[in-house]
């Protein structure tokens, strides 16, 4: 099937009678992360530790030391378990579910990728709904596979689809798939939970991806063991709760049939022995993570603080990144957020422009400590007002 998305006349009617339309914010085809770039880096005679990064979702507070020593003693040399079960225990225990629902994948694109294809080859001739803004590598799977999508979104950046929102565009379109974020990326808005449970359990027959990637450092990180309909396939990345990207390490929550669906699907060796050997500590890590969270709260209210009268403007969130409206400071330029993340990045400070998630007003940084917040006003007061 060709790939395609909902026309521009596809219309929905919100719970309070006004018009969206199923296209507006399309997410552009390039596939953009929040890393820094190594060649523009070197274009501008920087190196990485020149730069301080606000741009990337990673916990700033850093890893715990027992998950860094597990991955530093991992032994190479075997081949690790192929899908990982001798360390599903673990993980299952943590989520208080049976191992046999846990499927481990090398992050959550790769998870994704696994997902879109298996789903959307089951129903080759339905589209897959999606909740927008997303993570790129979701709507990149579906392109690969051909697959059409249907993209719901609302025009403000800060304002979720509405639930009614959704379940129309699910009676209309009859999904291979929906694909829902919680919180969401980059306005890390967090849907209510009985609202989700609620449409997924009226649309039983459909499966939800529900990303919850930045879920564990978010407010809504207590919902993270209440339970949700059999139709819910869950995602969670551990990279981004421990800041170790480079390890590689997500996992998913499904009923055990589509588990051993997605195990039939891939090729074995889904993680490496480093990755597998952080499982047990990480499981073991509740109390750095809740140290995070409100070391994460406060450095996210500075930040705000400190930014607003540098006319950039901070939109709501629950998590420890957010949006901020970079047209004040931009003079209303239509590119001010690709701008303003140039110019940063010149003296030194890198931010996240929201370009690729269709916001090309905005910008989206990651809380830090103070020593990098002090840099970024730094950096701030050196561009041209």
């Amino acid at each position: 099937m060709a790939a395609s998305n909902a026309s521009a006349n596809n219309k929905i009617t919100d719970k309070d009678g006004d018009s969206i339309d199923m296209n507006h914010g399309t997410m552009p085809e390039v596939r953009v992360h929040g890393d820094p770039d190594l060649e523009e880096l070197a274009e501008l005679g920087l190196d990485l530790c020149d730069i301080v990064d606000f741009s990337t979702n990673l916990n700033p507070c850093g890893p715990a030391p027992a998950v860094l020593a597990a991955i530093r003693n991992a032994d190479p040399v075997p081949y690790p378990d192929p899908q990982g079960r001798r360390v599903k225990r673990a993980i299952a225990a943590m989520a208080e579910v049976e191992p046999a629902r846990i499927a481990f994948g090398a992050g959550a694109a790769a998870l994704l990728w696994d997902l879109a294809r298996l789903l959307t080859r089951k129903h080759p001739d339905r589209p897959a709904v999606l909740e927008l803004p997303c993570f790129a590598e979701l709507p990149a799977a579906l392109r690969s596979e051909g697959s059409a999508i249907v993209e719901v979104a609302e025009p403000e950046p800060a304002k979720l689809v509405d639930t009614h929102t959704l379940s129309q565009a699910i009676d209309q379109h009859r999904p291979a798939f929906v694909g829902v974020s919680r919180p969401t990326s980059p306005g890390g808005q967090l849907r209510d939970f009985e609202g989700l449970a609620a449409l997924a359990d009226v649309h039983s027959e459909i499966p939800f991806v529900l990303d919850e990637a930045f879920l564990t450092l978010s407010e809504g990180h207590a919902d993270r063991n209440r339970a949700l309909p059999p139709n819910v396939i869950r995602i969670r990345s551990l990279t981004k709760d421990h800041a170790i990207a480079g390890a590689r390490l997500a996992y998913l929550i499904a009923q055990p049939p589509l588990v051993r669906e997605l195990e039939a699907a891939r090729p074995p060796w889904t993680l490496s022995s480093a990755a597998l050997a952080a499982v047990h500590a990480i499981a073991d890590s509740e109390l750095h993570l809740e140290e995070s969270r409100q070391q994460l709260r406060a450095w996210r209210t500075s930040l705000a603080m400190s930014l607003e009268p540098h006319g950039l403007v901070p939109l709501p969130t629950t998590t420890a990144y957010r949006l901020f409206d970079a047209r004040p400071r931009m003079g209303q330029n239509p590119r001010a957020a690709t701008r303003l993340r140039r110019m940063l990045l010149q003296v030194g400070v890198l931010v996240r422009d929201a370009t690729s998630f269709g916001l090309p007003g905005h910008v989206r940084l990651c809380a830090r400590p103070p020593e990098d917040q002090a840099r970024l006003l730094a950096a701030l007061r050196k561009l041209p007002s």
